[in-house]
């Protein structure tokens, strides 16, 4: 399942690239990719799970980045 999210709060590209390695190793994530510029979230995640998986994802970014708002697109 491909989703797409808006991440608000962002501060750097740095701190985009910390997020998306947290994220990628989240289980059940098939892919992830963060755009700095665009301030977007690609996401693909296992089908079967996915209400848990999104779950762990918003816990990984709350305790990590707690500035960062997750919307979907």
């Amino acid at each position: 399942m491909k989703l797409s999210f808006k991440l608000q709060g962002l501060d750097c590209g740095n701190c985009a690239s910390k997020l998306e390695r947290k994220i990628a190793k989240v289980e059940g994530v098939a892919s992830v990719s963060i755009s700095f510029m665009t301030l977007k979230m690609a996401l693909d995640i296992d089908d079967s799970t996915s209400k848990q998986v999104l779950e762990n994802v918003y816990s990984v970014v709350s305790k990590s980045m707690p500035s960062v708002i997750i919307k979907r697109c």
